[in-house]
């Protein structure tokens, strides 16, 4: 047995080595990614349907409803909940509109404009063409 000690001694230390080694590896790798940082993104002022980003443009642009056809509402309201700089606007997203927002096409617009659609929020403050 005593002949067997310095060889025991060695591979529980290197054992402990081995596992001391691999909770740290596996603590660096895990916080590595989690550090603090903040980012600040400036949204311009769009939304999104059917792949196509309509960016907001011109002043108000007084409408009568029976010129407005309901196309869709927004789903994501990107400004406040999104601080990812990877993150890819998806059909539905909005810079600033509320969730809910409904969004209408004008009935007879310009294609002249990039697009057939051009959108309106329920408040014609803002004038969204495709980009």
């Amino acid at each position: 047995m005593k002949k067997l000690w310095p060889y025991f001694k060695t591979f529980i230390i290197i054992s402990l080595g081995i596992i001391v080694i691999a909770i740290g590896m596996h603590w660096g790798i895990r916080t590595w990614g989690m550090r603090n940082i903040h980012v600040d993104i400036e949204w311009a002022d769009f939304i999104k349907f059917n792949d196509i980003t309509y960016l907001a443009s011109g002043p108000p642009v007084p409408i009568s409803s029976e010129n407005l056809t309901y196309y869709d509402k927004v789903r994501f309201k990107l400004s406040e909940n999104v601080n990812d700089p990877n993150y890819r606007s998806k059909n539905g997203d909005a810079a600033f509109l509320e969730v809910g927002t409904p969004v209408y096409t004008i009935n007879g617009y310009s294609p002249m404009l990039r697009s057939s659609k051009t959108f309106l929020p329920r408040d014609p403050r803002s004038l969204f063409i495709s980009i």
